[in-house]
């Protein structure tokens, strides 16, 4: 976050620290064990191991108000004012204040990472997409750069013909196309 952070625990439990002023690291009691976590300006976020999403901090713009008919949730991307949820069947939900328009037709997605004012995403075909704001030229992917398959921690049910170790930017060969239910991707 902007002034605090958050870490989950080897247990799955979650601690947050730094900066309180909006309760974004007052963790509740119901909130582990966690899947992943994120933390925004002055909120913070966890996908429980349920799938359930739960924010917490400042909802002053409505990034802690979740829609109510959002589903299992795989990742959580908590941002300066709002908030963008990679659900379990790969399809992206944003809500709060200021947020990049998801683009028409984006198709299904494997990660997602929100800034201040753009927010890149992972298709499951490995495509690096990034919408929002470009005044930096953060949202011009550059030309040729391949697919990219890398979360840099969990990534659940990719095919294993399409994982990549980012450190060597080799393919990694596996013996069939059969989906692996975890793997640690190397960035």
């Amino acid at each position: 976050g902007t002034y605090h952070i958050c870490a989950v625990r080897p247990d799955g439990t979650l601690a947050c620290f730094g900066s309180n002023g909006k309760g974004q690291c007052e963790v509740r009691g119901d909130v582990g064990p966690v899947a992943a976590v994120s933390a925004g300006s002055h909120h913070t976020c966890v996908v429980k191991g349920d799938g359930t999403l739960v924010c917490f901090g400042d909802d002053s713009h409505g990034q802690c108000t979740a829609p109510a008919d959002l589903g299992p949730v795989r990742d959580v991307s908590a941002a300066n004012l709002h908030t963008y949820v990679l659900k379990a069947n790969g399809s992206l939900v944003c809500f709060g204040l200021s947020a990049p328009k998801i683009p028409p037709n984006l198709g299904p997605v494997v990660a997602v990472a929100a800034g201040r004012d753009h927010t890149c995403v992972v298709k499951y075909d490995g495509t690096l997409v990034c919408f929002g704001l470009n005044d930096n030229e953060q949202c011009n992917v550059p030309p040729g750069l391949g697919p990219i398959y890398c979360g840099c921690g969990e990534m659940r049910s990719l095919p294993r013909s399409r994982l990549v170790d980012m450190s060597s930017s080799r393919r990694l060969q596996p013996a069939n196309d059969t989906f692996i239910e975890s793997a640690v991707l190397a960035c």
